[in-house]
């Protein structure tokens, strides 16, 4: 999504004369070693360091991640047991929640009479584990109970499942009350983990377990990398040297899946798996897998990623969804947009809107306005939001402080939601509001490599992508070009609301940005930053150029 950029706010990195030395000492290019250099992530003079981020070992990451003393206590009372009896799983309506929950499924389906799972549905029960719902299990003949993505806060549901006799473990990476120590069979690294375990998802802390612990054969979990690279890029994790190394290794083990339903997913959207990527797992491939549970039920991206039956008509299913998803998102964007410009208002609020899309909604709006947005509507008796936050700010910290008059919440920095009831609901907005208006965000300040793209070649390119992957905590590499003033805008598509920018014999395309570039005079315009992309079409490869800030004068 192309945005505004001021001037002052953009740092200019020109590529050293050392690059060329310090690209012989790593064995990468003389890019490669430049755009390192411009992220400042340590000292290239540091070699190992930057040997270890070019070239990141799992088998060294994965033994030394510590996930918290009750790893071992769980892996001790799972392996105590000759057999779990009757699983359930339960999970969680986003990607993280069906990928950690097919995870779990297939971990247990050897060391289990049968094995279920139960995902709650978003706009009937809401996130997190219900009593009723234990109850029931309990009552159906549930031995062995896997909670994922979700549980940490739920120690007495836990403990009184535990005196029924039912076996109980958690697998979550949320953050825990503050004065509440969690129960004793709960895996998450917020608890009590190192740094680098914190950064994981609920499928990476499961599969991370398993995999230090020998619950399975490691080479049978490292096929299952997939769904841990799904679940890292859908909650945008932090891609630090430990999640970098696991998504990297289960895009490779996507473009290789034999995962029918994944592979009927990709193909469907016009994708080619041997050449995937994260860009086309956040942008086409986890949509749709979020929009079962936005819209309707989860179990249906838990059937695409298990395989069950039927498995093309469930993924044109999906596909569909994602459809109505789009739709109704676009047109939440722009009432949104349109009371957020007009009113100043932060905290917005419509009995029409469905909730399940209002996440998405929200991270939109907060990205554009940098600022943050809470979007709220009514279900049943209640009312959910969603808070979103932007760099720099703390959404569980705003929640914190107005828990009191909350029902139920959760999240992380930059995102979390609640629900709160009909009769609390206009005092909260208003706290909210005031919240949030008080505090200030700068525009934030955004480096890039002085290069045109006309010095850019496709093998240039193609050897940079071991920095990637690329996404939260490791931003693609930006570059600044000079506007030269003969620059052409020339609209794409037939809605004429994309551009490319000519510049010389390469161009940029730019998204979504035509009433952008006629908004604000050409003179005022003084370049252009941009990153490289590897696009493929009908088996080939080609190298585009994605238009990113558009940088006026100050």
């Amino acid at each position: 999504m192309t945005s505004f950029c001021s001037r002052s706010k953009l740092k200019v990195a020109v590529p050293a004369t050392t690059s060329y030395s310090i690209a012989n000492e790593l064995n990468c290019s003389p890019l490669v070693a430049a755009l390192l250099d411009m992220q400042g992530r340590f000292s290239l003079h540091d070699i190992d360091k930057a040997r270890a981020w070019l070239r990141p070992s799992l088998d060294f990451l994965t033994s030394s991640c510590f996930l918290g003393e009750a790893a071992k206590v769980v892996a001790d009372k799972w392996r105590s047991l000759s057999s779990l009896g009757n699983v359930v799983v339960y999970g969680d309506y986003d990607v993280d929640g069906v990928s950690s929950t097919t995870l779990a499924m297939e971990l247990c389906q050897r060391q289990a009479t049968g094995v279920r799972y139960y995902i709650p549905h978003r706009h009937f029960e809401g996130y997190g584990l219900h009593q009723d719902v234990v109850q029931q299990l309990l009552g159906a003949g549930c031995d062995t109970l896997v909670i994922v993505d979700c549980g940490t806060k739920d120690k007495d549901i836990l403990q009184a499942a535990r005196k029924e006799g039912m076996n109980v473990f958690v697998f979550d990476h949320h953050l825990p009350d503050r004065d509440e120590i969690p129960d004793s069979f709960v895996v998450n690294p917020q608890i009590d983990g190192d740094n680098e375990a914190r950064r994981l998802c609920a499928t990476a802390v499961l599969w991370m377990w398993a995999y230090q612990f020998e619950i399975m054969p490691r080479r049978w979990l490292l096929d299952r990398l997939d769904l841990v690279a799904l679940s890292t890029v859908a909650d945008c994790m932090p891609l630090e040297i430990l999640n970098r190394a696991l998504v990297k290794e289960g895009i490779q083990k996507i473009r290789f899946s034999s995962r029918i339903g994944l592979e009927q997913l990709i193909r469907k959207l016009g994708l080619s798996q041997r050449f995937i990527n994260e860009e086309h797992l956040a942008m086409k491939v986890i949509p749709c897998l979020n929009a079962a549970g936005r819209l309707s039920y989860a179990d249906l991206a838990v059937k695409v990623l298990i395989g069950e039956d039927n498995i093309d008509s469930r993924v044109e299913e999906l596909i569909s969804i994602n459809r109505k998803r789009q739709n109704l998102s676009t047109r939440i964007t722009k009432e949104a947009a349109k009371v957020v410009d007009e009113d100043s208002k932060h905290v917005l609020f419509e009995e029409s809107w469905p909730v399940g899309v209002l996440s998405g909604v929200a991270s939109r709006l907060c990205s554009e306005k940098n600022a943050p947005v809470v979007l709220a509507a009514p279900v049943r008796d209640w009312i959910r939001g969603t808070l979103r936050m932007p760099d720099g700010g703390n959404a569980v910290h705003v929640l914190d402080c107005l828990a009191g008059q909350l029902e139920a919440w959760g999240g992380h920095k930059q995102a979390a939601g609640f629900s709160v009831t009909k009769d609390n609901w206009e005092k909260l907005k208003v706290d909210l509001e005031q919240i949030l208006s008080s505090v200030k965000y700068e525009e934030p300040e955004i480096s890039a490599l002085a290069l045109h793209p006309s010095r850019i070649t496709f093998e240039d390119w193609n050897a940079a992508l071991p920095l990637g992957p690329f996404g939260m905590g490791n931003p693609c590499p930006l570059l600044f070009c000079e506007r030269q003033g003969d620059e052409q805008v020339i609209p794409l598509g037939k809605t004429g609301i994309h551009a490319k920018i000519q510049c010389g014999s390469e161009s940029l395309v730019a998204f979504n940005s035509v009433e952008m570039l006629q908004s604000i005079p050409s003179s005022k315009i003084e370049g252009w930053v941009y990153h490289p992309s590897i696009n493929y079409w009908r088996g080939q490869a080609h190298l585009q150029f994605m238009l990113d800030y558009i940088v006026v004068d100050s």
